[in-house]
């Protein structure tokens, strides 16, 4: 409704006016999984300057309207101690087609922040979403957990998706809401794979990996809505972890990205960079500790 955009614009003023350089934030509590806001085309802009869509121009997540199970208001802070990165290491003679921007994108995940490298296998899975990842002291759980491989969703139905793993079988959204670590850590959770992002209904409530891992206890949710290129993908989720580890608000991580999405100019404009949607409070921060921080330059 136009009092909608009416609002949206005179809060940007109000902040611009307080702060020229802060980015106005939106959260969409919304009970309603299939609209895609963020693409939402604003004509005129607030910033000229910035491509034309919600999600590009506003600070902007989303988290789900539920009666039950999904605390509110979305948590703002998640303390990483220790992040686990699984990679789909796919073989020749797979019918799925192999990933080596993938697994170069976990190792730098490893390098970078000492992040422990999980084969996408079931064993692997289980000690992942049980909480009992290997370290040096124990199995122990996690606080953010990125996955690096092939998914699919049914466009017709997307509560059916599955993200493959080496053997070709799927992980199924279920997974996720039934997972000790989710319950002990809380953790951020991270899906770089092909239209994971994508939601719906299943008796009435939020289905797919959003709804499940929210529902489950996940602090907050990351992942494409639609198939997104090998290249831009690594890129995009160093670039997040970068700036997230910085200290940046996630929601303006994902604003200032999707601004590399650019309609004018030379070459083809990359739809991966306006593909990835966030559930999770708007100024939810990753922190990491000193543990997390010595680990890594180890």
């Amino acid at each position: 409704p136009a009092a909608v955009w009416d609002a949206l614009r005179a809060v940007c003023d109000r902040v611009r006016s307080a702060d020229p350089g802060r980015l106005p934030t939106v959260l969409l509590l919304s009970a309603e999984p299939h609209v895609p806001w963020e693409l939402a085309y604003l004509d005129p802009p607030l910033d000229p300057a910035r491509p034309p869509f919600l999600g590009a121009q506003v600070a902007v997540s989303r988290w789900i309207l539920a009666p039950h199970g999904i605390p509110l208001p979305p948590p703002g802070a998640v303390a990483v101690r220790r992040m686990a990165v699984v990679a789909g290491n796919y073989a020749s003679g797979s019918e799925l087609r192999p990933l080596p921007l993938a697994i170069a994108e976990a190792a730098e995940l490893v390098r970078e922040y000492g992040a422990t490298a999980l084969e996408a296998t079931p064993s692997d899975m289980r000690r992942l979403l049980d909480g009992a990842v290997p370290g040096a002291a124990g199995p122990a759980g996690v606080q953010a957990i990125h996955f690096a491989c092939h998914g699919a969703v049914d466009g017709d139905d997307p509560k059916y998706a599955g993200i493959y793993l080496d053997d070709e079988s799927t992980l199924s959204p279920v997974v996720f809401r039934s997972a000790r670590v989710a319950k002990s850590d809380t953790p951020f959770l991270f899906l770089n794979a092909c239209q994971v992002g994508n939601a719906g209904e299943l008796l009435g409530e939020y289905a797919g990996f959003a709804g499940e891992a929210l529902r489950g206890g996940f602090s907050g949710f990351l992942a494409p809505l639609w198939s997104v290129s090998d290249d831009t993908a690594r890129d995009f989720a160093l670039e997040f972890y970068r700036k997230a580890f910085a200290a940046t608000p996630v929601a303006d991580i994902l604003c200032e990205l999707r601004g590399r999405y650019r309609m004018n100019g030379t070459g083809i404009p990359r739809s991966t960079y306006l593909a990835y949607v966030f559930y999770g409070n708007p100024n939810l921060l990753l922190t990491r500790s000193a543990d997390a921080s010595a680990s890594a330059a180890a």
